[in-house]
């Protein structure tokens, strides 16, 4: 189950544009659940309006990409009351449509409702536990439990607008009926005229063959059976040209173009060919250049390096030897994170895990202060002999301060 935050109070914000309701930055640790129905976040600070929410994920391994609305997740527990009253839908979750995914999902910026009708964590566990319940289908009215009834909201009005409404719909009404006998008159008249082709149709118009066409057909034909065309003028459909013909045209004349200039209606169909050519070298070129930079880059960590550790005492992690460390916790002790020998990690993501074991129960573990949990305390861990429990902790300030989270409670 995916641990949520705290809700914060917000205001009640019908409208969806209050500053004082854009919740940024939230973080939420997911684990992958390829064995349940639907894999659902309940944002700390729902319900929220859509269209609002800037979503990115960032994998263990510290990548970072953006999470796109109906390719990566889909909105879902509609709000089905606060829609209908605001004008403007809102959902209460996201549904992840990768039920495997395993990292961090960051809330970079959603529209909160607010008010009373934000839940507390308490009532947010209770609904992420319903994991039979498809959360396309229910509406947040049904899971989220209070209040019964969205309030009605003001729509303003001046009364001044209401004083003329009468005369101003007999006065279209009487247009109407001027239209309508002016149309009546001229379509019978257009109906009624049979002679003097009035449209001016060609046979080009009608793809039909002309007298005068039929007749040098009838003079290319032999016993009643057409030997050939050759007399018959090329017209706007009637073109030359067979199936065979167009598969082996080559693109003669075709130039390759440096620019990146859009296309235009002149554009002959080789010269639009050309143009899109550019485009999507141009457009590899900017996504190569975007995807190193926003590679992050890590200094002093081994690859897949485990380093083992007893406890009790005190214990220093020294984040420059592995990226994993395995703890075995036969006493009570503390833990510190050491990145002394990393030297300068501004503007860099460091990341690490840690499995604990223990070979005794009973016994506590003291984390650093500077690490940061959801809700604000450390997770409960597992204190039964052979029990393991992996956590995973990342940093995007330099090792100032870290993100902490119990990804898999005991999976054995």
């Amino acid at each position: 189950m995916t641990t949520v935050l705290t809700a914060p109070q917000f205001p009640f914000d019908p409208t969806g544009v209050n500053p004082l309701n854009r919740v940024t930055n939230e973080l939420q640790p997911l684990t992958g659940v390829g064995d349940r129905d639907y894999y659902y976040v309940v944002p700390a600070s729902g319900p929220f309006f859509a269209g609002t929410q800037q979503l990115r994920f960032k994998s263990i391994q510290g990548e970072l990409r953006p999470l796109y609305e109906g390719i990566d997740y889909q909105l879902t527990h509609y709000f089905m009351g606060a829609s209908r009253a605001t004008g403007k839908p809102i959902y209460g979750s996201i549904t992840l449509l990768n039920k495997q995914i395993n990292g961090t999902l960051i809330f970079d910026a959603y529209q909160s409702l607010g008010g009373e009708w934000t839940v507390d964590s308490n009532r947010i566990a209770t609904i992420l536990a319903q994991l039979t319940v498809d959360p396309r289908a229910a509406s947040w009215d049904n899971v989220a439990g209070y209040p019964n009834i969205f309030p009605v909201i003001a729509h303003e009005w001046n009364l001044q607008d209401l004083v003329g409404q009468a005369q101003m719909v007999q006065g279209i009404d009487r247009i109407v009926d001027a239209i309508m006998t002016q149309a009546s008159s001229a379509m019978s008249q257009h109906i009624n005229t049979f002679s003097g082709n009035p449209h001016k149709v060609t046979c080009e118009d009608i793809d039909a063959v002309s007298r005068t066409e039929l007749t040098k057909v009838v003079a290319d034909a032999v016993g009643g059976v057409l030997v050939n065309t050759d007399s018959v003028s090329e017209g706007k459909t009637n073109k030359y040209f067979t199936s065979d013909r167009v598969r082996s045209t080559q693109l003669s004349g075709y130039v390759v173009t440096q620019t990146t200039t859009a296309l235009g209606e002149s554009d002959t169909t080789l010269t639009a060919f050309a143009k899109l050519q550019a485009q999507n070298v141009d457009q590899n070129k900017t996504l190569d250049m975007k995807a190193n930079a926003k590679r992050p880059a890590f200094s002093g960590l081994g690859s897949q390096n485990l380093m083992k550790i007893i406890m009790p005492g005190t214990i220093s992690i020294d984040i420059t030897q592995a990226e994993a460390y395995q703890i075995a916790i036969g006493g009570s002790g503390s833990i510190a994170f050491n990145i002394e020998q990393l030297g300068d990690m501004s503007n860099k993501v460091i990341e690490f895990s840690v499995t604990t074991v223990n070979s005794a129960d009973g016994y506590a573990i003291a984390w650093p202060t500077n690490v940061k949990w959801v809700d604000g305390t450390p997770p409960p861990r597992s204190t039964t002999v052979g029990a393991r429990d992996y956590w995973y902790f990342v940093s995007e300030d330099g090792g100032v301060t870290w993100t902490g989270s119990l990804s898999n409670l005991n999976p054995h």
